[in-house]
C-alpha cells in the first residue's frame, strides 16, 4: 500500500475510533512542518472527498466522528475542512 494511502486509512481509522487528538496532531504537524508534499495534500483531500457519497452526503457514523472532532477542537481548520 503506498505511503499516503496507508496514512489516509490510518487517519480515517483513528477518526472513527474517536482518537481526535491523534487526528488533529497529524494535520497540525503536517501543515506546520510541511511534511506533506503538494501531492500528499492532494491525496489527503481525496481521502476527505471519499467520505462523501454520490449525493455529497456524509454517512452518519462518519459525520458523528467528524462532529466529535469539531466539538473537541472547535477552532481547528482541519476539522472544519473535513466537515465542509
Amino acid at each position: 500500500m503506498p505511503g499516503y494511502e496507508k496514512i489516509g486509512f490510518q487517519i480515517l481509522a483513528k477518526l472513527q475510533a474517536g482518537d481526535y487528538d491523534s487526528v488533529e496532531k497529524f494535520f497540525a504537524d503536517a501543515h506546520q512542518n510541511k511534511k506533506l508534499t503538494s501531492a500528499g495534500r492532494d491525496y489527503m483531500s481525496s481521502i476527505f472527498s471519499r467520505w462523501y457519497d454520490s449525493d455529497y452526503y456524509i454517512k452518519p457514523p462518519l459525520a458523528d466522528a467528524i462532529s466529535g472532532w469539531i466539538k473537541k477542537y472547535p477552532q481547528s481548520p482541519y476539522a472544519l475542512l473535513a466537515r465542509a
